[in-house]
C-alpha cells in the first residue's frame, strides 16, 4: 500500500514537469514562427516589438546591435536590401522560469552586389525573457555564418 501511495504521489509530480516541459516547447515553437512570419513579411517594427525593450543582437562581424528602437532600424536596412526567405531551424532549447535559450541553422537570400541572390548559412543562439503577459521575448540574438559558404 506504501507503495502505491508513494507511486501515486510521484506520478503527481512527474506528470506536471512533463507537461511543463511540453508547454515551453511549444511556446518557444510558437514565437519562433511568430519571428519568421515578421521577418518574412518585412515587418521592422513587429519584428522589433519581438524583442525585450533593452535586447541587444551580437553580429558576425562584433558589432552590438543595442535596444529595440536601433534593432529595429537594422532589420529594416536588411529588408530594404532585398532580404529574402528567412529560414531558422530550432536543433535545440530550455529554460526554466523566465528564461529560455533556442539554437539552431538559419538560411537567408540576399542580392549581392551583382543584384543575384546569394544564400547565406549559419547557426544562431537566443535567449528569452518571458514578460509579464507571460510572452517570450529576444533578449540577446547571436548569428554567425557558414565558413564553408562561396564568396
Amino acid at each position: 500500500m506504501k507503495t502505491l501511495i508513494a507511486t501515486f504521489f510521484i506520478t503527481l509530480l512527474v506528470v506536471p514537469l512533463s507537461v511543463l516541459a511540453g508547454d515551453l516547447e511549444s511556446e518557444l515553437r510558437a514565437a519562433d514562427k511568430k519571428s519568421q512570419d515578421m521577418y518574412n513579411a518585412h515587418d521592422a517594427e513587429g519584428y522589433a516589438n519581438l524583442f525585450t525593450e533593452n535586447a541587444i543582437r551580437l553580429a558576425p562581424d562584433g558589432s552590438r546591435i543595442e535596444g529595440r528602437k536601433a534593432i529595429q532600424e537594422d532589420i529594416q536596412k536588411l529588408f530594404d536590401a532585398g532580404l529574402q526567405n528567412n529560414k531558422l531551424e530550432v536543433l535545440e532549447f530550455g529554460g526554466e522560469g523566465n528564461l529560455a535559450w533556442m539554437n539552431g541553422k538559419y538560411s537567408l537570400d540576399l542580392p549581392n552586389e551583382n543584384n543575384e541572390l546569394k544564400t547565406y548559412t549559419g547557426n544562431y543562439t537566443l535567449v528569452l525573457k518571458r514578460n509579464k503577459a507571460g510572452e517570450w521575448l529576444i533578449h540577446i540574438d547571436t548569428w554567425n555564418e557558414d565558413p564553408s559558404r562561396e564568396e
